[in-house]
């Protein structure tokens, strides 16, 4: 099978083909940024929608980890 290849708003997603504990094949999508990361001015706000991107976007991996303090 073929990496899917999906478009969202923002712009075109590459996933894979991953399988469950059974063997059960399904569509992974890792890593799709919901909103801007909350920096400076976007501080303590509500969310905003992520930029778009042009090309098509790696999710075949985890994203980067969010920040603690």
């Amino acid at each position: 099978m073929a990496d899917p290849i999906v478009e969202i708003q923002q712009g075109k997603l590459r996933g894979r083909v991953d399988c469950d504990y059974r063997g059960v094949k399904f569509y992974s999508f890792q890593g799709i940024p919901y909103a801007k990361p909350p920096l400076g001015k976007l501080r303590f706000k509500a969310p905003q929608p992520p930029e778009a991107w042009s090309g098509i976007r790696d999710a075949t991996k985890e994203g980067s980890e969010c920040y603690s303090t």
